[in-house]
């Protein structure tokens, strides 16, 4: 390896133990739509199955981010990366 060349490293968290768990409802419930009897997941926290959940729509996204926000960690990063640099 050059000796001109400094070699800097960052540490790294897995993704594993930044994901929280999902959150669940109770075992063995079924859909309370009249004459149904399909067993609704666990994942599911509605009463009703799928097939019965006509104007009910979850979504699982995340918000979108402003580019404002986004402008703002990218800075952040930056000025850290710059700090760690100085002090190495």
């Amino acid at each position: 390896m050059d000796q001109d060349r400094t070699l800097h490293a960052m540490r790294a968290t897995s993704l594993g133990s930044l994901t929280r768990t999902s959150r669940r409802w109770g075992a063995g419930r079924v859909c309370t739509h009249q004459g149904c009897l399909t067993q609704l997941s666990t994942y599911n926290p509605t009463e009703l199955c799928a097939v019965h959940q006509h104007d009910v729509q979850i979504s699982y996204r995340a918000p979108r981010r402003s580019k404002r926000d986004i402008a703002l960690d990218a800075a952040d990063t930056w000025d850290y990366i710059e700090e760690y640099r100085s002090t190495a």
